[in-house]
């Protein structure tokens, strides 16, 4: 799914903590479906899907 994936000790009652990241353009169908896939994988590996975080890019110079 060509994401940068960093999977980290976590505090508290779980072991671990994977962060998944990507750069892409937030479309509502885009969004539910990595949704559902993140859900998936979490469920598949014993984890839990906890949501996700949005940071808001600059516009590159040349974009008009």
């Amino acid at each position: 799914m060509n994401f940068k994936v960093d999977v980290l000790s976590s505090i508290g009652k779980l072991k671990w903590l994977c962060l998944a990241s990507k750069d892409l353009f937030p479309e509502t169908t885009t969004l539910a479906t990595l949704r559902g896939s993140m859900v998936e994988i979490a469920l598949k590996y014993g984890g839990e899907y906890d949501g996700w975080e949005a940071e808001l890019a600059k516009e590159s110079a040349g974009a008009a």
